[in-house]
């Protein structure tokens, strides 16, 4: 399994490694999908790495405060530790078959937003997100703007909801920060795009 998603994400560089630029994309396999950060032919396996190891270090202190689930997990998570400790730090790019998902473009991302401005209330703008959003990808600075046009914290929240599955960058979600004034709404908000936070 664990050599299965290195070549794939070994994969996704090879099949970008000739654009030279830093991007967020997300590798669709058989195996399921993994959002990545590429910098030309180099993937970062030690933002990949820290990654999980933030969220082992969260799930740690949650099963801390129950007594039975720490005998539970406990366990599962030295495991996965142990297997972190044993990823390469040299990586070999080899071919794979995956399709690779790019966020919106800026054009395209310019005439959502017009489009979705141009709807006046909040319903309407969540039957067009419904309808028309879900079929782009997006960075988390662009879900930001399109939380934008709408009022109230509830509102957010559902558009929030509605585009969750198509964030390229979810590791990004606290950037959600700057959409609330309220911290306990910016919280909800990235528990909708990171569930286990």
């Amino acid at each position: 399994m664990k050599k299965t998603i290195i070549i794939c994400i070994l994969g996704l560089a090879a099949a970008i490694m000739a654009q030279g630029r830093r991007e967020n994309v997300i590798i669709k396999t058989g195996i399921g999908e993994c959002p990545v950060a590429i910098d030309g032919s180099t993937v970062d396996v030690r933002m990949l790495l820290e990654n999980i190891e933030r969220r082992l270090n969260i799930l740690e202190l949650k099963t801390a405060e129950d007594p039975e689930y720490r005998k539970l997990f406990q366990p599962l998570i030295a495991e996965i530790r142990s297997l972190i400790s044993l990823f390469p730090e040299q990586v070999y790019i080899v071919p794979v078959e995956a399709e690779i998902i790019h966020p919106m473009d800026e054009f395209d991302f310019n005439n959502l937003m017009d489009e979705l401005s141009e709807r006046e209330t909040a319903d309407a703008k969540f039957e067009f997100l419904r309808k028309h959003g879900v079929e782009g990808r997006y960075k988390i600075e662009q879900l930001a703007e399109i939380l934008k046009p709408f009022d109230g914290v509830e509102n957010k929240l559902e558009a929030a909801r509605i585009l969750k599955d198509n964030i390229v960058d979810p590791e990004n979600a606290y950037l959600l920060q700057d959409s609330f004034t309220d911290e306990t709404d910016s919280d909800r908000c990235i528990r909708i795009i990171l569930p286990w936070e």
